[in-house]
């Protein structure tokens, strides 16, 4: 009983990898094309806690500018998706390249912000 369970775990978990692969293989165009072009990003990143390395998703909105060719400034900004739930700041950063952050949701970054220590 114990190799049947075993196989089946298997087996069910090569059906289950085969169906995520086709899935994204069979997407639909115009919805990939949509998210790509979503200011709405997410990923996985190790933390340090204790000693020890936790992985934690962050989500986050994404946005950027930039003028002049070639480009002489920029500026850049996230925003988390939901305030105090899904982050309690924002970040950005302009040709200085100092990163920057407020605790208020960002809509541009004037260069003001406070520096991120």
């Amino acid at each position: 009983m114990k190799r049947f369970a075993g196989t089946l775990i298997v087996v069910m978990g090569i059906l289950l990898g085969a169906q995520t692969v086709a899935a994204q293989e069979w997407s639909q165009p115009w919805a990939r094309a949509r998210i790509e072009k979503s200011p709405r990003h997410s990923e996985w990143v190790p933390v340090k806690h204790d000693g020890r390395n936790v992985q934690t998703l962050v989500v986050y909105s994404f946005h950027a500018v930039a003028s002049g060719t070639p480009a002489g400034t920029y500026a850049a900004w996230a925003t988390p998706i939901t305030a105090n739930q899904t982050g309690n700041r924002s970040f950005c950063s302009v040709a200085d390249a100092v990163v920057r952050f407020s605790t208020a949701a960002l809509t541009t970054c004037a260069g003001t912000e406070t520096p991120l220590q």
